[in-house]
């Protein structure tokens, strides 16, 4: 056994450094590995005979007229403790402590009671600190406590630090045999001369407080990873507007952000501008186990070349003029244990390209003036409104980003293409801005036909940006046709003459106009005035347009 891992781990060393007397450990060879300042003998042949009459007859400790040798067995290996009592006449008499007085004195105390003495021998334990820790007095009585802490009776020694400190020390303390915890208080007895001479240790039992507070502490944990999973479940049915499409397109895009939110792979995300990558970005972490951590989102495009390292990966300070001091903290360290969106991320410098190629890679980032890596655990969602492999062609972006990147590439669909969906776009964003403004809009069936044959060249950012303006400047309940902006309602037009001819459009046109104007009069000669044109014309148009008036 290695003689500092003796040292280590039972600080034998400090409790001799500490004693007043001198005081010796040799070896079985006769050789001293330790001795403390007061260890000032001249001559040590005595001691050393001594030493090897122990060693020749097995005995474990011998007295002669300076002092007390007593063996020590760390493990395998044999260490002799000679504490010398030079100069000290009175030496302390322990006998009163056997007597039956004080023995039933210390048996009826409800604490236990370790008592050593002030070399760290012990003399005795009463019944309930063996009832409590199993250690019979017959186990521990003149072993010493570094012996006792080696062999693993105790965790560590209270004694050794009242020793040491030449205090009153309270430790928490664990027991060989069971799995139990004390509070120890070793509290030291002075002599008349200020010198220890006992050392009192009572131990309280607090196993039971002890498996109190890890099961509260487990419990937290618990409560934290339920606490997490109900976030995480709640966000699945959190009232988004691109998760509540019902086109095929979007079911699709639902089923791949449900998977992408359970692994934790890189997610490329592409589609038009404004069609709803970033919402996309956001659901995949809040439905995912990084939801109660940081979502930092990064628009590529928007941050000077000159200045999107420092700003994506930090600096050290002193690392460029007009560095601020103390260094900067990077947004990807910003995002650690949670989720970094790169939008835009087809406008990355190719430089940049190969730091953030790096860091995917090796999920370690180097500040820039910075000498080493820091390991950060993020995970990336990049969004471009480019087509990323043609730009890989051109040599404007790194072939090996791109694939590291598109592990699992999510589409979105721009609005035009799921048409079928802007009535509940429309109906989310409408009573968002009615709770906003404190209205109570609707939108009639002729706005509707417009919002859905328009062409949304803005997608949902656009139909967001024009349901606003339509809610803060309508002062009718009821939002139609005629109140939408011209461009929609030509574009509408347009469409639509392209696809089904002049002439059903005019005819659509007409059937709208009597049915409205016979909602307000319903009354066929009044109709027929307020259309300006006679009754028999009237019928006419009722049966070539099919229009049957209840």
């Amino acid at each position: 056994m290695n003689l500092e891992h003796i040292f280590q781990k039972t600080k034998l060393d400090q409790f001799i450094n500490n004693l007043a007397v001198p005081a010796f450990l040799y070896n079985s060879k006769g050789r001293i590995v330790h001795q403390n300042k007061a260890g000032q003998v001249e001559e040590m042949t005595n001691i050393i005979e001594k030493i090897e009459n122990l060693l020749l007859h097995g005995e474990k400790e011998t007295k002669f007229e300076d002092g007390v040798i007593k063996v020590l067995n760390f493990g395998e290996t044999a260490l002799f403790l000679i504490i010398m009592d030079l100069g000290l006449e009175n030496k302390p008499d322990f006998s009163y402590l056997y007597s039956p007085e004080v023995e039933t004195i210390l048996n009826t105390i409800n604490d236990g009671i370790y008592i050593s003495d002030d070399k760290g021998f012990t003399l005795l334990v009463n019944h309930k600190y063996s009832e409590m820790t199993g250690i019979k007095v017959e186990e521990v009585r003149g072993r010493h406590i570094a012996e006792l802490v080696f062999d693993g009776y105790f965790d560590s020694s209270v004694t050794l630090e009242v020793l040491s400190k030449k205090a009153k020390v309270s430790v928490l303390q664990k027991t060989k045999e069971q799995e139990q915890v004390w509070l120890v208080n070793g509290n030291p007895v002075m002599d008349e001369n200020g010198l220890i001479s006992l050392i009192i240790n009572s131990v309280y039992d607090m196993t039971a407080l002890n498996q109190l507070r890890q099961n509260l502490k487990k419990q937290e944990q618990i409560n934290s990873h339920q606490q997490k999973e109900i976030n995480r479940l709640k966000s699945k049915v959190r009232d988004v507007p691109f998760l509540l499409g019902h086109s095929s397109q979007m079911k699709e895009v639902k089923r791949k952000i449900s998977k992408l939110a359970e692994i934790d792979s890189t997610v490329l995300i592409i589609g038009e501008t404004g069609s709803g990558k970033n919402v996309a970005a956001r659901a995949i972490h809040e439905l995912s186990s990084r939801c109660s951590e940081p979502f930092i989102e990064v628009n590529c495009g928007a941050i000077p070349e000159h200045l999107i390292e420092s700003e994506l990966f930090g600096y050290v300070e002193g690392s460029f003029t007009g560095a601020i001091r103390g260094g900067k903290k990077g947004l990807i360290e910003s995002a650690q244990k949670g989720t970094i969106f790169l939008d835009e991320v087809g406008e990355l410098p190719l430089a940049l390209q190969v730091k953030l190629l790096t860091f995917l890679q090796d999920k370690k980032i180097r500040k820039i003036g910075g000498v080493s890596s820091t390991e950060i655990d993020v995970r990336v969602i990049a969004a471009t409104n480019r087509k990323l492999e043609e730009l890989v062609v051109e040599r404007q972006f790194r072939e090996d980003l791109y694939y590291r990147l598109s592990v699992v590439p999510v589409a979105m669909p721009p609005l035009r293409r799921i048409n079928e969906d802007i009535e509940i776009f429309s109906e989310y964003f409408l009573q968002k801005y009615n709770s906003q403004y404190g209205k109570a809009l609707s939108f009639n069936k002729n706005a509707y036909y417009y919002l859905r044959n328009y062409t949304w060249p803005g997608n949902v950012r656009e139909l967001q940006h024009l349901i606003e303006q339509l809610v803060v400047l309508s002062e009718k309940e009821i939002i139609e046709g005629a109140d939408l902006p011209e461009h929609i309602k030509f574009s509408t037009l347009h469409s639509k003459v392209k696809e089904q001819g002049l002439q059903q459009i005019m005819d659509d046109v007409e059937r709208e106009i009597i049915i409205n104007k016979w909602k307000e009069i319903q009354d066929l000669n009044q109709l027929a005035k307020s259309l300006q044109i006679h009754r028999t014309t009237l019928m006419r148009k009722l049966n070539k347009l099919n229009i049957h008036l209840t």
